[in-house]
């Protein structure tokens, strides 16, 4: 969890165009929040890969990502409750189609 958090952190701060303080202590109860959602296709999501797997790099508006709170920044931790941790984006969208 603490290196899905790390990727989260990068993701943001790439995202907003800052630099991430890699001495900054996570708090992986406090500052990352779990959620599952369920999300029917056209997902109306993009996504980068980094080292730990795959983030939403863009959430389409009025898409169904947007519709169901999917945030820029999001890491993508399982699809259809099976891991998708160092998954290459490839492999999300062979499970997602």
């Amino acid at each position: 969890l603490l290196q899905q958090a790390l990727a989260a952190a990068r993701a943001v701060h790439h995202i907003a165009g800052v630099e991430f303080d890699e001495e900054r202590d996570i708090d992986v109860m406090s500052d990352v929040k779990f959620i599952v959602v369920t999300i029917p296709l056209p997902l109306g999501l993009l996504f980068r890969e980094h080292e730990i797997g795959v983030w939403v790099s863009r959430v389409i508006p009025g898409g169904n990502g947007a519709k169901n709170d999917v945030q820029q920044g999001d890491q993508l931790a399982a699809i259809n409750g099976e891991s998708s941790v160092h998954a290459s984006i490839d492999e999300v969208a062979a499970k997602i189609s």
